[in-house]
């Protein structure tokens, strides 16, 4: 574990092992974006044009990063969001990443892809946590997974609209990962060049989007997302989910103020401004001529 400090020091630190341990094939579905990848540039160029500027001599006695959240006491303004088929990276990666958020004092954000249940990740530690859900053309499958997570605990619904609408990933193409899987020689030669990887998923159950039941394994999880994701989603299905949901609600994926501010009006608590990281959509660099 120490090794592991030293060695990850920073988030470019623990990219780079991860690309020595992963196949390329899972390394490159985490690490890439959809098409050419312009939305992802234009987000890290965006965030690195961000600048701070303190105030020095304001005779504070100590740091703090602390934040009040929906309720909640932060030590720093940072949650842990939703992040699908983590199992394939390392075995039972929600579970492990919900106990170390609760160590750090944090949210970890269940998404709707995990590899471990909605139940076994609430069970995993005590602290806070939110569920991720779309809305599906079944809306009966996202009240079901609202139920879920109120029995489970979970003190928040992290309404995903910025994946309503699955696009093209090209690393994925070049790689042959898809779903259903499909194997080439030329994966497996990728596959059998980190057998530390093939034998750690050996050792644990099959990683699969097992919130779904008996509906799924993972060969049949893009089939699924095809058919159910609703590009036809309105405020009125905001409205619905509220509805049923009592506790915080965030939609994460709102780019327009008019968006936010609608979000608002229906009784959202928070918004989570995203493109999904560039991964299902291209969208155009635009300035609101109120919020330049």
């Amino acid at each position: 574990m120490l090794a592991l400090r030293r060695r990850g020091y920073s988030v470019r630190a623990l990219r780079e092992m991860a690309r020595g341990r992963l196949p390329r094939m899972v390394f490159d579905m985490v690490d890439g974006a959809a098409g050419d990848e312009i939305t992802m540039r234009r987000n890290e160029a965006a965030l690195a044009d961000i600048a701070f500027v303190p105030k020095l001599l304001a005779g504070a006695p100590r740091r703090d990063q602390s934040v009040e959240l929906l309720g909640l006491k932060l030590p720093s303004p940072i949650i842990v969001g939703p992040t699908g088929l983590a199992g394939l990276l390392w075995p039972h990666a929600e579970m492990e990443t919900a106990r170390a958020a609760a160590r750090f004092g944090t949210v970890y954000t269940t998404s709707h892809a995990s590899t471990s249940t909605i139940e076994e990740i609430g069970a995993a530690s005590s602290g806070a946590k939110w569920m991720q859900v779309f809305l599906f053309k079944d809306r009966g499958v996202t009240a079901e997974f609202a139920k879920r997570a109120k029995d489970a605990g979970y003190k928040g619904l992290v309404l995903t609209i910025d994946n309503q609408v699955t696009a093209g990933r090209d690393r994925d193409l070049a790689n042959g990962m898809s779903f259903p899987l499909r194997f080439a020689p030329s994966n497996m030669v990728d596959l059998l060049s980190r057998p530390g990887w093939l034998m750690r998923m050996a050792k644990t159950p099959r990683p699969t989007a097992v919130n779904y039941g008996a509906r799924l394994g993972i060969g049949a999880f893009g089939a699924l997302m095809a058919e159910q994701l609703d590009p036809a989603v309105a405020w009125c299905d905001v409205e619905w989910l509220r509805g049923i949901w009592s506790g915080p609600l965030l939609i994460k994926g709102l780019l327009h103020p008019d968006e936010a501010l609608g979000a608002q009006q229906r009784g959202a608590d928070a918004v989570i401004v995203s493109n999904h990281g560039g991964r299902h959509a291209h969208c155009r660099q635009q300035r609101h001529p109120t919020y330049r």
